[in-house]
């Protein structure tokens, strides 16, 4: 038995202490192959030793190595080259920024580098065109002030708020004020108070004539109706010329006027009295839609009541002379 144990003993030292023989170029044992003594290599994976990177502008490199998978012994080193990746282009951004202007052209520098190492790869220059002119807010230039029976005027002016250069120009009527009277001047121009400044008049389509359209700035208590208006006759007295004007207690109208419109004196209940310088060929107009005229005797429209409350009261009706 114990002859039998020591036998084994021996046969496990005798495989530990053996060595693998180097492999010839095809693998095979320098030794013959009968010999107990060595073993075959058996190549494991091929891995990387000694490893550099490629960049964008450099190749890299790396040693394969393949060892024995069985005794680790290294059975072959070979160098490989790795070949330089390139330049990776990045989003391109504006560099060198100059605004446009509304008279001058902008202009930027359009780069791209390269996402790995931040190398300038491309640059251009892009020009960018004349932006419009932006309008400032309207200001007025040329102003003259209105007087009481004279426009006035202005330029209405846009410039441009960037450059400041001149858009448009637009000439602007600024309407007459009036006058304002005050004890019996205006106080704006100081002239004294005259009916034909104060009423309102209209020429007539034809131009020969005028007609009073309304009372204006008057405001005495005694209306006398002008018989002339800037060198001609005044004729008429519009519709509702003198509605609802409760200050007037006595009007007078002259020759010239051969027609009272529809509601001349209608509202007037501060009227007193009405003077008709001439009284004959009045005749009372209807204002219906089938108008007829009736001749009523001028007394009668001066001194009766019924006549005269028609004046103040309705509005269907006109007066007219022939």
């Amino acid at each position: 038995m114990k002859l039998f144990i020591t036998s084994i003993l021996i046969m496990l030292l005798t495989i530990a202490f053996t060595a693998c023989s180097a492999d010839n170029n095809d693998g095979q044992s320098d030794v013959p192959s009968g010999d107990p003594s060595t073993h075959t290599h058996t190549p494991a994976e091929a891995v990387r030793e000694n490893e550099i990177h490629a960049t964008c502008f450099a190749d890299g490199s790396y040693d394969s190595v393949i060892y024995c998978s069985t005794c680790t012994e290294e059975l072959s080193r070979e160098p490989v080259t790795v070949e330089t990746v390139g330049h990776t282009p990045s989003e391109a951004v504006m560099e060198n920024e100059i605004s446009p202007t509304c008279h001058a052209s902008g202009s930027y520098d359009k780069v791209t580098r390269c996402a790995a190492c931040g190398l300038e790869m491309l640059r251009e220059q892009v020009i960018t065109g004349v932006i419009d002119h932006i309008p400032a807010e309207a200001v007025m230039e040329n102003v003259v002030p209105p007087v009481c029976k004279t426009d006035g005027s202005c330029d209405m002016v846009l410039k441009c708020s960037m450059c400041g250069i001149e858009l448009s120009k637009t000439e602007s009527i600024v309407p007459a004020v009036g006058h304002e009277w005050i004890g019996g001047k205006c106080k704006n121009c100081g002239i004294a108070f005259s009916v034909e400044e104060s009423l309102e008049f209209t020429l007539s389509d034809d131009g020969t004539y005028y007609i009073i359209t309304g009372i204006g700035t008057f405001y005495g208590t005694e209306l006398i109706i002008p018989s002339k208006y800037k060198g001609l006759p005044v004729k008429e007295i519009g519709n509702y010329a003198f509605e609802n004007c409760t200050f007037v207690k006595r009007a007078v109208i002259p020759a010239s006027i051969t027609k009272l419109g529809y509601g001349a004196a209608q509202g007037c209940t501060g009227l007193e009295k009405l003077i008709i310088e001439d009284r004959k060929g009045w005749s009372l107009y209807d204002g219906q839609e089938d108008p007829k005229i009736f001749p009523i005797p001028a007394l009668l429209l001066i001194n009766t009541n019924y006549y005269f409350d028609l004046l103040i009261d309705g509005d269907q009706f006109a007066l007219v002379k022939d």
